[in-house]
């Protein structure tokens, strides 16, 4: 099983059943949306502080909890996960402490595409 993030032209390519796709921070619309962008940078002052904030922001909120395990089910169902991104820095940094998350919990690595 891969997960997998980058920009909505590779989204396109990949397209099939075996795959997981969600619109993490891309303008695009068409996709599932993750629905985990907080609404600032959570008063965070340093990339450790952000870290654990929006990991606090995911899991002490029943809603984004549930769409974060959206996420995460798709390898027990056996498909491939891809999130869409916008290559700006602060996309870069949210979805890195999503990744974070994901790697900390169950063990499973992302790659850029």
């Amino acid at each position: 099983m891969y997960l997998l993030y980058g920009n909505i032209q590779v989204a396109k390519v990949l397209g099939n059943d075996n795959w997981a796709i969600y619109n993490f921070t891309s303008y695009n619309q068409g996709f599932v949306s993750t629905e985990l962008i907080p609404p600032n940078n959570l008063g965070a002052i340093s990339e450790y502080d952000f870290d654990l904030k929006y990991m606090n922001y995911i899991l002490e909120d029943n809603y984004r909890f549930c769409k974060f395990m959206d996420i995460v089910f798709n390898f027990y169902y056996h498909k491939n996960i891809f999130l869409i991104i916008n290559y700006e820095d602060w996309s870069i940094n949210l979805i890195e402490s999503l990744l974070k998350l994901i790697q900390q919990r169950y063990g499973i690595n992302a790659t850029m595409v």
